[in-house]
């Protein structure tokens, strides 16, 4: 059986903070550590492959009442730093997301839903080659938030929405020139998604536009570089049983562009909780665009192979009657993350996490007007949590070629967020997440699950470190057979005189062999 391990070598061990350098060196881990607090603010990482990973936190560090400095720390491929950066920017800036092109990693900072007359966003390039940095200060329109974000041939091509107007940028780094297009309205339309047709030269948004609570649409826009529009189609769903929630964009190998996304039943009325803005879905869906040709394929979640065991009697017993009476179509209902397509030898990865808010009853003693006591109950939620995830292998035509399910245990956190990485390998692919320390896996080649579920732990630095808290775990594919798995800790060592107790956050290179 294959098995994860953790490279030993003779590395430097790195403890960062905003005043300390080099602690100590030794046969270590390929471990890196910042010092934090567990009230910190967020921390942030741009995954470039084997190029390394640079980590983004805003500091408590204030240069006046509106402008505070963030950290930017660049490690390579080993987890050894290489150097670190602090860049002032005004406080009312949120950090949106990266994006990298060829030597140059660009991040984006926006004043979101905010009224502003000047500069409202803020772009941030690092060119890994010269080992400097550039920063554009743009003025957009107010009151937007950013939906999508790329960065092609040192231009960036992002979308905006206010309650009004949607709205195409493009912003020329070379020329400094940003070209606002007002691309629809925004009543009852959200953009899904936004990709570059790199070898054509060629922008694609897909938008959603809301009909009515059982209906809906999809429509396709095609731009040139410059943003001028070229085509628009509407992608009509062919099933009016079926509702399309969500869409993401995929070139295919073959030219054509695909969409996927997931879909509920039209007659069903989702359950709505105030905690998300995610609906239940049926299932998940996949549509090749050729030329004006397109049919939709849906796939229920009821056709993965051991979905019984996540079922109760009386919907199993509910199911089969349904299938032999041949009514209406039955839904299971889950609450999804949904990933991007995966393309790998010509073969297509559909991965969904399935999860919902749990809730808990909390009785309490109060007294009334008289002194009486009264019994009182509340709901409490604490937090969503994670049951498994959904893998659906489908060809470029859109037909089956396996599926299988991964669990997922005991993750329960207050944000929704992508918790499964998948490795793709040559002959196979491996589901992998992190929690409490530990890195759960699957190893699946097509149809055959080569390891049932299994762990390992995260190896820490120093003996007698021990795991006190894990208030955050993540994991990403890196590059080749690496993982990288990264987050909050706090850890406990007595045999450790100045560090007895330590908040980090941590970064692990695991590889998979």
């Amino acid at each position: 059986m294959r098995f994860f391990y953790f490279i030993i070598g003779l590395i430097i061990f790195i403890f960062i903070s905003t005043t300390d350098g080099l602690i100590a060196q030794t046969k270590k881990p390929i471990r890196a550590e910042i010092e934090t607090k567990n009230d910190a603010d967020p921390f942030y990482i741009a995954n470039i492959s084997n190029g390394g990973v640079i980590v983004i936190n805003r500091l408590n560090e204030f240069l006046d009442r509106k402008t505070q400095n963030w950290a930017f720390t660049n490690f390579d491929n080993n987890l050894q730093k290489k150097w670190i950066k602090k860049i002032p920017l005004n406080n009312d800036l949120s950090y949106q997301g990266f994006d990298f092109d060829e030597d140059t990693i660009y991040f984006f900072f926006h004043k979101e839903n905010k009224k502003s007359n000047d500069n409202n966003l803020t772009i941030i390039a690092f060119d890994r080659v010269k080992n400097g940095n550039s920063i554009s200060n743009i003025q957009i329109s107010e009151k937007t938030r950013l939906t999508t974000l790329k960065v092609f041939n040192h231009t960036a091509f992002f979308t905006s929405a206010n309650k009004d107007k949607i709205f195409l940028n493009i912003f020329n780094f070379k020329q400094r020139i940003n070209k606002e297009i007002d691309i629809d309205d925004s009543k009852d339309l959200d953009v899904e998604d936004l990709e570059i047709d790199t070898i054509n030269h060629k922008i694609f948004i897909v938008q959603k536009k809301e009909i009515s609570r059982k209906d809906n649409k999809l429509i396709l826009k095609e731009f040139n570089i410059e943003g001028t529009m070229l085509s628009t189609k509407e992608i009509l769903n062919n099933d009016d049983s079926k509702k399309i929630l969500t869409a993401s964009l995929a070139f295919l190998k073959d030219g054509k562009v695909a969409l996927t996304g997931s879909y509920n039943l039209s007659g069903e009325k989702p359950n709505v909780y105030n905690e998300t803005s995610v609906l239940e879905a049926a299932g998940m869906y996949y549509v090749k665009i050729e030329s004006n040709n397109f049919r939709f394929k849906y796939f229920n979640f009821l056709i993965f192979d051991e979905i019984n065991k996540y079922l109760n009697k009386r919907e199993i017993a509910k199911i089969k009657k349904m299938q032999e009476s041949k009514e209406k179509e039955f839904s299971l209902n889950y609450m999804l993350v949904e990933h991007d397509l995966i393309q790998n030898n010509g073969k297509l990865i559909m991965l969904s996490e399935a999860f919902y808010p749990e809730y808990r009853t909390v009785s309490d003693m109060s007294y009334d007007y008289y002194g009486r006591m009264v019994p009182t109950s509340r709901t409490i939620f604490d937090g969503f949590r994670y049951t498994n995830a959904f893998i659906l292998c489908l060809d470029e035509d859109g037909n089956i070629l396996w599926n299988n399910l991964f669990d997922i245990w005991n993750i329960i956190s207050m944000e929704v967020k992508e918790r499964v990485s998948i490795m793709p390998l040559k002959d196979e692919y491996v589901f992998a997440y992190n929690n409490e320390g530990e890195l759960v896996y699957k190893t699946i080649s097509d149809s055959v699950t080569i390891s049932e579920i299994d762990n390992t732990k995260l190896e820490l630095p120093y003996a007698n470190d021990k795991i006190m808290e894990n208030p955050s775990a993540n994991i990403e594919w890196w590059y080749d057979n690496y993982f990288l798995c990264y987050g909050l800790q706090i850890i406990k060592n007595n045999a450790l005189a100045n560090k007895s107790k330590r908040t980090v956050f941590y970064l692990n290179k695991i590889i998979f062999e």
